[in-house]
């Protein structure tokens, strides 16, 4: 059973989807198709930042308010097409990985939508300045504890979890997929400890996400 869809396969099938009924910026697609020295990481990866679309303060897309597994990664890619292309010049999603359930296959799926030699495209203080900007409700301590953690965020890998974090439930295969499938390669790929509020953190993350289910699959790796 296939659980995970690589960069190149799914990024074919959102620019297949999004042609359908948006107007692309062709000139920006031709110059964000080259990864240019500059969007690549400066330095090896200094860990993992868990956030979800609804509450993300810096990127937020209200579809869908939660994950019921109907397939709405196309539609996110439109939306963030449609709402930051012009500024950022891109035709990825600023997420490395977008994880989101699907219903007929009855697990979750992780999706590579960002190249991982391609750094978010927000520094830290970018992002700061970017949450005061927007005045977004940070609903725990976790952002804080990000931002003051000393790491650049713009050299982390970043991770979308679709949906609501605080309305959703999850499953403990929905950990499972993090650990495993993204956080445990890079982390002994790249060598830089994977442990909760070390190594990997939560940007804006809801009641309904448990880091300490988290903990126990990465306590695995």
């Amino acid at each position: 059973m296939l659980h995970y869809n690589d960069f190149d396969q799914v990024q074919e099938n959102l620019l297949e989807e999004v042609k359908k009924d948006i107007v692309l910026d062709r000139a920006g697609l031709i110059a964000s198709s080259v990864i240019s020295p500059k969007n690549r990481f400066k330095t090896r990866i200094q860990g993992f930042v868990i956030q979800d679309t609804v509450n993300n303060p810096i990127f937020p897309i209200d579809y869908p308010p939660i994950d019921k597994g109907n397939g709405y990664i196309g539609k996110i890619f439109k939306q963030y097409i449609a709402k930051y292309q012009k500024q950022y010049k891109t035709n990825t999603l600023p997420w490395h990985y977008v994880v989101e359930f699907n219903k007929v296959q009855g697990f979750y799926v992780v999706n590579n939508t960002r190249p991982v030699n391609l750094h978010y495209p927000l520094k830290t203080k970018e992002m700061q300045e970017t949450i005061d900007k927007n005045g977004a409700n940070l609903i725990n301590g976790d952002s804080e504890n990000l931002m003051n953690s000393g790491k650049e965020l713009q050299e982390m890998i970043h991770i979308l979890v679709v949906g609501n974090s605080e309305l959703d439930v999850y499953t403990k295969d929905l950990y499972d997929k993090i650990g495993s499938y993204i956080i445990g390669p890079l982390s002994k790929q790249h060598k830089v400890t994977p442990l909760i509020r070390e190594g990997t953190f939560f940007l804006n993350m809801g009641k309904k996400f448990k880091p300490n289910v988290l903990k126990k699959y990465i306590k695995k790796l």
